[in-house]
């Protein structure tokens, strides 16, 4: 029975890595690159964002940035962040749903709306911000700016495209669920709580905020452009079985396995519009490329960007949606960006190839970090020291070891923490800090930064490089070059293998037992029948 188990499981790791040649690997070789259009040769249309904001805080503006809210858990961080930031990107797993059910997520959203300390602060973010709709030309009382992630999707690792067996086809439903919960509102005639954008298939939005100084004139012009990586997003190379946590547990231990495994052997999702699909993609573009009155671009992405860490979801995993970004942001005439982004539950900056610009800022988590019953800390902290390529040597965990190690680019902690970029509306540049939402100290000041710098300028254009600049591609998949790294993987998933296998076996086994018991029972009450008429 074992040898059956191993050969079954062998034919389907054949299937799946055959599978993967066929339709990954062969529109790799066709080298269709249809899907990018020369931005230099093509003059786009007028483009108003969603929304247009002007600050009430003078001068600049102090925008918060972090992801991974457990509402179940103390929400007082939330005025820690109305202290310090003007307005809030809450980019992704903004709750955690208990269940894969939309009554599940309803009801995180209800938990989260219920916590006094979440009103306070989105109330204060609100008045801390004029908008106005675009589309409806009304005004918007909002200053909480959100995106989903797979959790305030409702299942862990998943997308629009439905995971076998354990997937959904009600995309939709979890939308609205989500834009009515957390995006702002524009009333209609017959809908007084109609969220902005109802009827757009997708979350994604955007939005333009003007800078004032003391004279109250316009002084610099902040896009801020939330993308949406779940609505349309297919399958992973491998497809994850983390979307199955909800039986199991140590299912996304095993998720990020095949992650690793699939960056391994150089397998990933290569499919067209394979992460944002085509009609965000033309609105993205437009967002980034059509207007040069833009002083700076936020781009906010829910999953990592250009990490070098193939355990986590990434846009690393979808080679054909991240070289089309990356070719986007060399061919558009925008003169700074900065990109932003969660999930991962540890904060860290990556550099532009010198390394003296912030090129990513991922903050994560509000209420919880990497280390969970699944995953010990010693392995949280593996796994983020393990994808060091984008990070200086010196970075440190939690950068307070001395004066030197604070000022230093980049960074990385295991805190919770959220993120603070306060953007002048005069010069170039701005102040980076994250935030320590351990309120166990309730001291003020200092103690509350867990690291702070000034950010002299943002990356441009010519950060990203091109065709022959190996940082053009530092975000393909590829393996990591300590020999290391490759064994801990392949020991690791051995010993998965092996215990997949010896629940299969357990089973099989309990199930014929199952049959046979019964059986047996049949034949000795016939016997005891025999021996009584006898």
């Amino acid at each position: 029975m074992g040898l059956l188990i191993m050969i079954v499981a062998l034919l389907l790791l054949t299937i799946v890595v055959l599978g993967e040649v066929v339709f990954s690997v062969a529109p790799k070789l066709i080298n269709n690159d249809n899907n990018f259009r020369d931005k230099k040769n093509n003059k786009h249309t007028d483009f108003l964002p969603d929304f247009v904001c002007k600050t009430e805080q003078t001068p600049g503006l102090r925008i918060g940035f972090g992801s991974c809210n457990k509402q179940y858990k103390s929400q007082e961080w939330w005025g820690r962040a109305a202290n310090y930031s003007d307005i809030l990107l809450y980019n992704g797993d903004t709750i955690y749903s208990q269940g894969a059910g939309v009554t599940h997520l309803r009801k995180a959203y209800a938990d989260l709306k219920a916590s006094p300390h979440f009103l306070r602060a989105t109330k204060k973010f609100a008045r801390g911000m004029e908008c106005v709709s675009t589309a409806t030309n009304s005004s918007v009382e909002h200053g909480l700016w959100s995106v989903w992630d797979d959790h305030d999707f409702g299942i862990n690792d998943a997308g629009g495209e439905p995971f076998p067996f354990f997937g959904q086809d009600d995309v939709q439903e979890r939308m609205a669920v989500f834009k009515e919960s957390l995006h702002p509102v524009c009333p209609s005639e017959t809908d007084s709580k109609r969220p902005c954008l109802a009827s757009r298939n997708g979350v994604y939005h955007n939005l333009d905020v003007h800078l004032i100084d003391e004279d109250r004139s316009d002084k610099k012009v902040v896009r801020i452009t939330l993308l949406d990586t779940r609505s349309h997003r297919k399958l992973h190379a491998i497809p994850s079985l983390g979307s199955a946590s909800h039986i199991l547990r140590i299912f996304p231990v095993f998720a990020s396995l095949t992650r690793y495994f699939a960056a391994f052997i150089g397998l990933g999702n290569m499919d067209e519009h394979s992460l944002l699909g085509e009609e965000q993609w033309s609105w993205f573009e437009n967002s980034v490329c059509s207007s040069t009155k833009v002083d700076l671009h936020i781009i906010v992405s829910s999953i990592q960007i250009t990490t070098k860490n193939k355990f986590v979801e990434s846009w690393s995993h979808f080679p054909k949606e991240l070289e089309r970004l990356l070719k986007l942001l060399k061919a558009c005439p925008h003169k700074q960006f900065i990109l932003i982004s969660g999930d991962v539950h540890f904060s860290e900056i990556m550099m532009t190839k010198d390394g003296l610009k912030p090129l990513e800022l991922t903050s994560s988590g509000f209420t919880h970090n990497c280390v969970s019953p699944a995953l010990p800390h010693f392995l949280c902290k593996y796994i983020v020291s393990s994808a060091s390529k984008a990070r200086h040597k010196s970075s440190t965990d939690g950068g307070k070891s001395s004066e030197e190690t604070q000022n230093m680019l980049p960074f990385f902690t295991t805190k919770t923490a959220f993120g603070v970029l306060d953007i002048k509306p005069t010069g170039e540049g701005a102040v980076l800090e994250f935030i320590s939402t351990d309120m166990t100290s309730q001291d003020d000041g200092d103690n509350q930064v867990i690291w702070k710098r000034k950010i002299d300028s943002f990356p441009t254009k010519d950060d990203i490089g091109n065709e022959q600049d190996p940082i053009f591609y530092a975000m393909e998949i590829d393996a990591h070059t300590v020999i290391v790294n490759r064994w801990i993987v392949f020991i690791l998933s051995c010993i998965g293998i092996v215990l997949l296998l010896w629940v299969m076996k357990v089973l099989l086994f309990r199930l014929r037992w199952k049959k046979i018991v019964p059986s047996q029972n049949c034949n000795n009450n016939n016997n005891n029948n025999k021996t009584k008429s006898s």
